[in-house]
């Protein structure tokens, strides 16, 4: 499977390489989410679908080796965002399953290639909440059991040593099922891509990378806890 080769196929065909068919139009789409690079917008034909695109306005400076990869690839850092996350999604996805939306591929739209994804949505139909607005609200009690599956995750990450660097509470959302239980689930996975390339010192030594997912986990439960206490 090529890297621009959808799993699934967009509605109508539109976007799709495989299918061939024109650029999906987002003219008219809705806006759900904006980043630093990339902004997201729900399907126009299937609100079942969200689209990551490179975003009109990227925030931040764009550091050395941000352009350079946009010199070297001739696309933008929110295209390689995409192509980054396509690829984890690849690599990791059987394994991360419990935790992730279903990723369909690359398509092409109007505003760039996009990543085509699932919405993740509670069992009534609502778009999920992201982690913290969901814990702002939610008793200690209440959030122990999501807690103990996000410990979950991140256990796996490190067991299968997955260098999930990009830990904050706004790559995660708390997915309602239909009994009322939560659970976390990743939105944004492009850092898993990187793996040991991005952090070269994984290649020599492994147990200063432990050492380093492990200070980042612990900044991790520090803004957990300090979002719950308010």
């Amino acid at each position: 499977m090529s890297p621009d080769t959808a799993l699934g196929p967009s509605p109508s065909g539109a976007g799709s390489p495989a299918q061939g068919g024109a650029p999906l139009d987002l003219s008219s789409a809705t806006l759900i989410g904006r980043g630093w690079k990339r902004d997201c917008y729900l399907h126009p034909a299937d609100p079942e679908l969200c689209i990551k695109v490179p975003s009109a306005e990227p925030k931040g400076t764009r550091r050395f080796r941000e352009r350079f990869i946009e010199w070297r690839t001739g696309g933008s850092i929110g295209d390689q965002h995409n192509a980054r996350e396509w690829a984890a999604y690849r690599r990791f996805g059987n394994l991360l399953a419990a935790y992730l939306p279903v990723y369909h591929g690359l398509i092409a739209t109007t505003r760039g290639r996009g990543l085509l994804i699932d919405v993740v949505r509670d069992a009534d139909g609502a778009p999920s909440a992201h982690l913290k607005d969901w814990l702002r609200d939610k008793p200690v009690a209440t959030a122990a059991p999501l807690l103990t599956q996000l410990n979950g995750l991140l256990d796996l990450l490190l067991r299968h040593e997955i260098w999930l660097m990009d830990l904050n509470l706004t790559n995660f959302v708390a997915r309602i099922d239909a009994e009322g239980a939560a659970r976390p689930m990743l939105i944004d996975i492009k850092r898993i891509a990187d793996n040991k390339e991005l952090f070269q010192v994984s290649g020599w030594s492994r147990t200063l990378m432990r050492r380093k997912l492990a200070r980042r986990i612990a900044r991790f439960h520090a803004k957990v806890e300090m979002t719950q206490n308010g």
